[in-house]
């Protein structure tokens, strides 16, 4: 009971840091960069929230239970699968969204939006699925929470010192790439490995996951591209 109280406990702690560094941040990003650059920061986390749903493909909903029963050896041979399945259909999906939030956001603020769509993006390469399956929460709080809290509370007096918004994204990128390659090198995983693959391999992987894709995808929706139609469809004021 110990054992599954802490595994729930660590599991619930990383969206609980992640919301709150979030949460006090916004009056700065609302203060320095007003209704545009609140507008851009939204826009860039709605077309990156799509992406990263789309870049997920069914693993957050079908990968726990796939890795749970598995030895470490095939864990991880399946961790790599679905990083290689990930990559290419980020190729396509990243690209996409970057550019629509660089489209839509308010002229003078599109290259903040384009990077926050890149950063949000990103998290679709997260192993959390991974983690959950494995039950090892200290690794999802070492390898994400951690460096994203850092990449937050760095930008707080950076934004403070500069006024400039764009640290806030480029930041998170940064932390979220840092957690990645630690990650990586904790479980020995090379990066030849997991970009040097055949294609059609990647593509039958991706096949079987279309229905958990689907269900995840449409979900989320509503949620993660709401803030980019209202953007495109309207003026600054009333997207805020």
């Amino acid at each position: 009971m110990k054992a599954l109280f802490r595994r729930a406990f660590g599991f619930s702690l990383v969206p609980i840091v992640g919301i709150g560094a979030s949460f006090f941040l916004l009056p700065l990003l609302s203060k320095f960069g007003g209704p545009t650059g609140w507008v851009s920061i939204a826009v860039g986390q709605s077309f990156g929230a799509m992406a990263a749903l789309i870049v997920t493909f069914g693993w957050t909903l079908v990968g726990p239970t796939r890795v749970a029963p598995l030895e470490v050896g095939p864990a991880k041979s399946m961790y790599v699968e679905s990083v290689r399945e990930r990559l290419l259909l980020g190729l396509a999906v990243v690209p996409i969204a970057t550019l629509a939030a660089y489209l839509v956001a308010p002229a003078d603020v599109r290259f903040e939006s384009a990077l926050m769509a890149l950063a949000i993006a990103i998290t679709g390469y997260s192993p959390a699925w991974y983690w959950v399956g494995r039950g090892t929460p200290r690794r999802l709080v070492a390898y994400e929470a951690v460096p994203k809290l850092a990449a937050t509370l760095l930008a707080f007096p950076l934004l403070a010192a500069t006024q400039a918004i764009i640290w806030y994204p480029a930041l998170l990128l940064v932390g979220s790439l840092i957690g990645l390659w630690a990650f990586h090198r904790s479980e020995a995983v090379r990066t030849s490995t997991l970009i040097w693959f055949a294609p059609r391999t990647a593509w039958l992987g991706i096949g079987r996951n279309l229905t958990a894709a689907a269900s995840v995808t449409v979900s989320g929706v509503y949620t993660s591209l709401n803030a980019g139609v209202v953007a495109a469809t309207t003026n600054v004021a009333a997207a805020t």
